[in-house]
Order: structure tokens, then sequence, then C-alpha cells
């Protein structure tokens, strides 16, 4: 298990921040709405079922978990904006 973890570290931060998006959107949209969150509940819905595989897209293929962010550079922020605007623009179709 731990020669699989440590060849394939992209993926299992994928998996794992994908995991954790899906499961935070209820508790993130129950303390913004401060628990009314059933007459919400077909938008939760399909922020979960769209916005996150947008959100895994985006990152895989604008190459987000590839880059090392500590030595960043304008470059790396333009392709940040790029792939936030992409992420956005779904949403406002599917909204």
């Amino acid at each position: 298990m731990t020669s699989f973890l440590l060849k394939n570290k992209v993926w299992v931060k994928i998996a794992s921040d994908g995991l954790l998006w899906i499961l935070l959107t209820i508790p993130a949209f129950w303390l913004r709405l401060e628990g009314a969150i059933f007459s919400y509940l077909p938008e939760i819905l399909m922020i979960m079922g769209v916005m996150a595989p947008s959100k895994f897209a985006s990152i895989y293929f604008f190459g987000h978990y590839r880059r090392s962010w500590q030595y960043c550079s304008v470059r790396d922020l333009l392709s940040l904006l790029v792939s936030v605007s992409a992420v956005t623009v779904i949403y406002f179709v599917y909204a």
C-alpha cells in the first residue's frame, strides 16, 4: 500500500481533495444558511454533482498539482486565473 501511495502522489492528493470538497459542501451550506439547508437542497446537490467534477478536471488539465507553489510566477498566476474562470463559467451555465 505504501509503494502505491508513493508512486501515485498526485492521484492521492486529487482523491483526498475531491472527497473533502464533496463531504464539506453540506456543512459549508449549513453554516452559511444557519441550518436552513433543506430549501436549497437542489442547489446543493447540483454543486456537489457538477462542481466537484469540474474542479477535478480543472486541477488536472491545468496541472495545479504538478506545480511548485513555493516558487510561483506570473505565468502560474495566470494559469490559476484561467482555471478558476473555466470552473466559474461552468457553474454559471448550470446554475
